[in-house]
């Protein structure tokens, strides 16, 4: 209904920009502004170019969401520290541990990787299998030896303290 009107209304207006500074009129006759096959005309102009644009702003739509939720193909992250960039496999990762404006990256193998970073930034660029479990701590579940109430125990020995406003339904029940 809304639609409709707004639709008569802007073929109106259009007509009157037409009729007066396209067709060069300078005597005002209402008649011919209104003459309905160039009204209808004149709607169907606007209703097609309104379905021309929605149409592609709804594609735009449909590629911006279809690229976020692309998986990336691999489980690569690239860190920079001291000067040099480390590649590392996300499931090499243990857990990040925050410290202000740097984050260490605890890995698997037992080394530590510091980076100028946040953790909100860190979390971004992890897939889904890392959960932040307080406010300077992020873990990887797939690393996740025991967990209490209180605390995580990582595989390789580590205990994480869990924050209080942590959602224990995050953790893995298996």
């Amino acid at each position: 209904m809304y639609y409709a009107i707004l639709l008569i209304i802007a073929g109106v207006s259009q007509r009157f920009f037409i009729y007066f500074f396209f067709d060069n009129k300078e005597i005002f006759n209402i008649v011919e502004i209104l003459e309905i096959n160039l009204l209808i005309r004149s709607i169907i102009l606007i209703n097609s170019t309104i379905f021309f644009v929605s149409s592609i702003y709804i594609l735009h739509l449909y590629f911006k969401e279809r690229s976020k939720k692309e998986i990336p193909t691999n489980n690569f992250v690239l860190l920079k520290s001291n000067r040099r960039v480390y590649r590392v496999q996300t499931k090499d990762i243990i857990y990040i541990e925050g410290l202000g404006n740097y984050v260490n990256y605890m890995m698997s193998d037992g080394k530590k990787i510091t980076v100028y970073q946040s953790l909100k930034k860190c979390l971004e660029n992890l897939s889904d299998d890392f959960i932040r479990i307080q406010k300077s701590s992020i873990i990887n579940k797939n690393h996740i030896k025991s967990y209490n109430n209180e605390s995580v125990e990582m595989t390789n020995g580590e205990f994480i303290s869990i924050g209080n406003s942590f959602d224990f339904n995050l953790l893995p029940i298996e």
